[in-house]
């Protein structure tokens, strides 16, 4: 429940009336609800058609969901802008020893250089419509949730129809919000050809590494720049020479004047996920069990990774990518937990349902409809909290593809003891045959060694497995063992299972594939017995698991509307959790106070980049960056204050996935691009706290003097400088 929520609650049950609110520091907003929020008086100086404009060029087309973030045109020749960290899986994947890319960083002067970014793609929304009211118009009450759900399917089948039908060169989806009470229609245009254009070193785009990550002061050149490529009629095309770049309707240039500290800012994204309107009991859940294992295991595997990768710059540049992920997701989930702490999130969640209850249990008609909802829930979470230990030490196991490749193989085989119209349909004929194919290719593993060690490790954590459910081979190895030669007898197992298995070879793993499945685990060693212990606890926690998040669904759902139906008595509007889909979200550039006594501005500058140089590990600044500040070789990128701005916040709400975001002025010009919260925001994605929500941004004058100090001219010139 958000911040807005809880006013709204007070104004009903403190103050006893209802009331609007405006919080300008919250809020990811639809498309469809920037024009209702009075945004001339917040200090929007366009009109709010160039922002949003359906069906017609605006910011929205400039704004592009591009990999696991977002990105922006900033050229009429589809120049894309997005952070370093968003592209970074792009530069990985060229980047040899001998090509270092990601410690160098990599240029295209020319448009011949722009080098293919595989596995990328750029969507653009060129339809956005609410169709709440269609799909759910044929809603009766007393429907079950499987009849609702039919229902909803049925419409937004014949709407999805329709829709394509209409634009046949979109990509259509229907985007479920508020856990399934709000409907929109979209349509994406998208480009699959990206290329690279320019990506800073390493030294530049990652400056700080992981002890800034998620922190302020900052002073990080988070930026990269890639380039949209179509075919020459103009149409989506998958990579080919013969493409041609990109002409999009709208691109958005820079502001000629910097930021200044209270200026209304605003941008737009494609947030990843928030849980704001979800329960105390989840939140509960999320502290005391499910982040504490993630910090855990994530630390675990970045741990392993860097210390078998140690001196050897492949092994570096291999796991890059793999690393980078985990360590932002650990020290994120690090400032949950103490985010959460700090609100006292889980109290505050419960007096806020307790005035939720109170409130419905007041209106006629209400009571009926959502009373058991929080007690329900809290029994859900409960039986996960049972769960939990048996479904972690099987995960931690199929961490390993060889772990992986057993139980997919051990299933294939019980699945052929079976006459065939008993199976699973992928287990029928063709697919039969598809499935026989792949196993015969085998495992794939990203590192063996990094593999074993970790698998060593998982296996001993499930020694400590409840009684119930633990696992028979493993604990057969120890047998008889004192506990402190659990580790060494374990690793024996293991050592020889990565040595001798038979899954680990073409000639073995065929010699399996005729066998009965309990011929097989006898003959397949270690790998195929634990697959065959756990086969059928991992089928019967499945199923339960199902009804769980069937009912978990159903319920969020009832959650949300009541949520929603407070919040229209109280005449507040309120946003949707996020979900990937286009949001817009303003604010001011703006400092905060972390603690007592200490205020943190909101502009950093190269000074500080040059006070945290230490020429080694994290903090390593580039010769030609060093003689840049010695000579004051600033040009007209410099400030008021006669140095280079690099990183600015402000209090835009933003989560994962609104990174490459645009920041745009009251004018919607670019003055940065947005690439992370700070540390004490990071709670946010569960409740919104207007003290610590700051999101921080790449300065456009550090951009484009990165640009011009390291030769990216080109990149300059496109951009009009």
């Amino acid at each position: 429940m958000t911040k807005r929520l809880s006013a709204a609650l007070v104004a009903l049950f403190v103050i006893g009336t209802a009331a609007h609110f405006a919080f300008t520091d919250e809020g990811q907003w639809t498309p469809d609800q920037i024009g209702r929020l009075n945004l001339d008086r917040a200090g929007l100086r366009i009109p709010v058609r160039q922002i949003f404009n359906p069906g017609g060029p605006g910011i929205h087309e400039a704004t592009l969901r591009l990999g696991g973030g977002t990105g922006e045109f900033v050229s009429p020749d589809g120049l894309i802008m997005t952070n370093h960290h968003v592209a970074f899986g792009a530069v990985a994947r060229i980047a040899t020893a001998e090509r270092d890319y990601i410690t160098d960083g990599y240029l295209a002067r020319t448009r011949a250089e722009e080098i293919r970014a595989r596995g990328y793609t750029a969507r653009m929304v060129q339809l956005y419509e609410d169709i709440t009211a269609r799909v759910l118009g044929d809603m009766r009450p007393g429907m079950s949730y499987e009849e609702r759900r039919e229902a909803i399917r049925s419409a937004t089948s014949v709407i999805l129809d329709e829709a394509r039908a209409e634009h046949p060169d979109l990509e259509i989806s229907v985007s479920s919000l508020s856990y399934g009470n709000t409907f929109k229609l979209i349509g994406f245009k998208t480009i699959r050809d990206i290329r690279i254009v320019y990506v800073p070193p390493f030294a530049v785009g990652n400056f700080g590494a992981d002890t800034d990550n998620w922190m302020f002061p900052r002073h990080t050149g988070d930026f990269s720049f890639l380039r949209a490529y179509v075919a020459p009629d103009g149409s989506p095309a998958s990579y080919s020479e013969k493409n041609v770049p990109y002409r999009p309707r709208s691109w958005l240039k820079v502001a000629s004047r910097p930021p200044q500290e209270g200026d209304f800012v605003f941008l737009l994204g494609f947030p990843g996920t928030t849980m704001r309107y979800r329960d105390s009991h989840y939140v509960a859940y999320e502290r005391q069990s499910r982040l504490p294992y993630e910090i855990m295991i994530r630390g675990e595997r970045i741990d392993v990774m860097r210390r078998v990768s140690e001196g050897d710059r492949s092994l570096q540049i291999r796991f890059a990518e793999t690393v980078k992920g985990l360590a932002n997701v650990h020290k994120n989930y690090q400032g949950k937990v103490t985010g959460i702490d700090r609100m006292q999130l889980v109290a505050r969640k419960q007096e806020e349902e307790a005035a939720w209850v109170r409130w419905y249990s007041s209106r006629p008609g209400l009571r009926e409809r959502y009373e058991g909802i929080l007690e329900s829930l809290e029994e859900i979470y409960a039986g996960m909290l049972e769960d939990d230990p048996f479904n972690r030490a099987v995960r931690e196991l199929l961490y390993s593809p060889v772990q992986t490749f057993a139980a997919d193989l051990y299933e294939y085989l019980l699945q052929m003891e079976l006459p065939e119209e008993n199976r699973g349909v992928d287990y029928r004929g063709e697919e039969a045959e598809k499935k026989r194919d792949g196993l015969l290719e085998g495992p794939e593993s990203s590192h063996l060694p990094v593999d074993r060690e970790l698998y060593l490790r998982a296996s001993i954590r499930a020694l400590g497995l409840p009684e119930v459910q633990k696992i028979a081979t493993l604990q057969l190895i120890v047998e008889g063992q004192e506990l402190q030669g659990y580790a060494p007898a374990l690793s024996r197992a293991v050592s020889d299972a990565y040595a001798t298995s038979p899954l680990l070879s073409p000639d073995g793993r065929e010699s399996l594939l005729d066998l009965s499945a309990d011929e097989a685990t006898r003959r397949g060693g270690l790998f195929m017995q634990i697959a065959a212990d756990v086969h059928d606890r991992r089928q019967e926690m499945g199923a339960r698991q199902e009804v769980r998040s069937r009912a978990l669904q159903r319920l969020r759902q009832l959650y949300a509307e009541g949520i929603m139906a407070l919040g229209e008595e109280g005449e507040e509007m309120l946003y949707p959790d996020a979900n990937r889909s286009l949001r817009f979200s303003y604010g001011y550039v703006k400092g905060y106070e972390p603690k007592d006594a200490v205020y943190i501005q909101p502009l950093t500058h190269l000074k500080g980049v040059m006070e945290k140089e230490t020429g080694e590990g994290e903090f390593i600044v580039p010769d030609i960056l060093k003689q840049s500040w010695l000579d004051r070789a600033f040009g007209r990128w410099a400030d008021s204050s006669g140095d280079v701005p690099v990183n600015l916040l402000t209090n835009c709400d933003t989560t994962g996935g609104s990174s490459g975001s645009p920041v745009m002025n009251a004018r919607g010009e670019l003055i940065g691009i947005n690439f992370d919260r700070v540390w004490e925001a990071t709670a946010n994605d569960y409740s919104f706290d207007p003290d610590f929500g700051r999101n921080i941004s790449v300065h456009m004058h550090y951009i484009l003097f990165i640009c011009e100090t390291f030769g990216a001219v080109n990149v300059l010139a496109e951009m009009g400088f």
